[in-house]
This record gives structure tokens, C-alpha cells and sequence, in this order.
């Protein structure tokens, strides 16, 4: 009885992921424009409170955004300047509307982009937002998030995100990361480094 409640679990597991991974379909590069990402960088002490980094913020954005830029061959890209140095809280405005995203996702409904993401001249937005901490606190770590926004209907389509542990600092572990995640949504044979 065990063992078949356990292969059925297995099978279920099984047929749930496969489903899951069908959900979605890749985008072709020449579809899409990549925009400025947004990063939120935070120094953590030992306690709780964090202390936001606007310079490290702004750096890791222009960084992560040059190496995008040179891993996605032929990808059209849009500066946004207002983008690299958003405030903590105009970071957190942006992003709620992820958070939305992926509440909803649950209800197969799409959620409005942010409108300074939207881009009339072509079909796809991809967005990347990426915070993360560094200092003496356990709570260091990565949190990237990819964003494809549909230009023409104005949502947000996909949602995905990955985290490591490694401080935000690690710029090499930034890159690698949100690389990840736009191989599983994006078809592009990526640049060698």
C-alpha cells in the first residue's frame, strides 16, 4: 500500500512538473528589447535593519546590463537612466507589481507592467530586477528576477526568479544567476566569456 501511494505521489510529481515546464514558451531575441535592470542593494548588519546602497546599486546595474548586453548576441537593449539609480522605495514600487504577478499567476490572470518598462516599438520587455545583501549578517544573499512584459497587451507574461547566498558583492555570482534565468525563457546562443 506504501509503495503504490508512493509511486503515485512520484507519478503525480512527475506529471505536475511537466505541465509546469509547458506553461511557458522561449522568445526569440529578435523579438525583444532588454532594458535597463534594476538592482537594489542592501548592506546588512548583524541585526535586522538594512542600510540601502545606492552607488553599489547603480554599479551592479550598469555592470549586470554591459554583460547582458554582450551575452545576448544581437539583443536590441534601451537605457533607461532613471533606472539605475531608483531609491530603495521606487524600487520597491516597481517590483511590487512582480509580486502581484506572481500572486495571480495562481489565477491565470496577467497583471498591468510598470508603464516605464513598456516599449511600443517591439513585441517583448525583458526586465531583470535583482536585490540582494552583503555585510556580517547570516541574511546575505542574491534574489534575481526575470520579467518578460507583452508590449502590445501591456503585462506582465512570465515571472521566474532564482536566489544563491552569496553576497551581492560577487558580481560574477550576479551575472551567472540571472543568466539562468533568461536561458530558460529566451531562445539566443549565449557570447563566451
Amino acid at each position: 500500500m506504501k509503495l503504490r501511494l508512493v509511486t503515485l505521489l512520484g507519478l503525480l510529481f512527475l506529471i505536475k512538473n511537466t505541465f509546469a515546464q509547458q506553461e511557458y514558451k522561449k522568445i526569440n531575441l529578435d523579438s525583444l528589447v532588454l532594458v535597463t535592470p534594476i538592482v537594489d542593494a542592501a548592506k546588512m548588519g548583524d541585526g535586522t535593519a538594512n542600510t540601502f546602497d545606492a552607488a553599489l546599486s547603480s554599479k551592479i546595474s550598469q555592470e549586470l546590463f554591459e554583460s547582458l548586453k554582450h551575452q545576448l548576441p544581437g539583443v536590441r537593449y534601451k537605457s533607461i537612466p532613471d533606472l539605475e539609480t531608483l531609491s530603495q522605495r521606487q524600487y520597491i514600487d516597481i517590483t511590487h507589481n512582480y509580486l502581484t504577478w506572481t500572486k495571480s499567476k495562481k489565477l491565470k490572470a496577467f497583471v498591468d507592467a510598470p508603464p516605464i518598462l513598456l516599449q511600443s516599438d517591439i513585441e517583448f520587455t525583458l526586465h531583470i530586477a535583482v536585490s540582494g545583501y552583503y555585510g556580517s549578517s547570516v541574511y546575505k544573499g542574491i534574489y534575481a528576477n526575470l520579467f518578460v512584459i507583452d508590449n502590445k497587451l501591456r503585462k506582465i507574461i512570465y515571472c521566474d526568479s532564482s536566489r544563491t547566498s552569496t553576497a551581492i558583492t560577487n558580481q560574477e555570482a550576479v551575472r551567472k544567476l540571472t543568466l539562468k534565468l533568461v536561458e530558460k525563457y529566451v531562445t539566443f546562443k549565449p557570447n563566451q566569456r
